[in-house]
């Protein structure tokens, strides 16, 4: 954020709703997080920075929004924990699910044994 507040580009405050659904790019659908680059036009499509750059060097035609604080995501980031699952967990439940090609997982299990 700094560094396009250094560029002359306005970051304007969004926030995030509580059940606002997830943005993803316009051209190359990966999920954007927390920095919007917005179209400056009716339709108003959202973009990743790598597109929006590629579009406009300098973002002209994009609005920036920013959806979460600096403090909110360091409170994410300290609050976080890592789960372990111990191997005889992973091992009971590949037994389980034979139908799993090799070195797959389910889905919810972790391979950080």
């Amino acid at each position: 954020m700094e560094k396009l507040k250094r560029a002359g580009i306005e970051v304007m405050w969004h926030g995030k709703k509580h059940n606002e659904g997830t943005h993803y790019c316009a051209q190359c659908e990966v999920e954007v997080f927390n920095m919007l680059f917005v179209t400056d036009n009716k339709k108003h499509l959202v973009y990743c920075q790598d597109c929006a750059r590629k579009t406009s060097i300098n973002l002209d035609g994009f609005i920036v929004l920013n959806q979460y604080t600096l403090e909110e995501l360091t409170e994410v980031f300290n609050n976080f924990k890592l789960h372990t699952v111990s191997p005889r967990i992973v091992d009971t439940v590949l037994s389980q699910n034979s139908s799993q090609p090799v070195g797959m997982l389910p889905q919810g299990v972790s391979n950080l044994a």
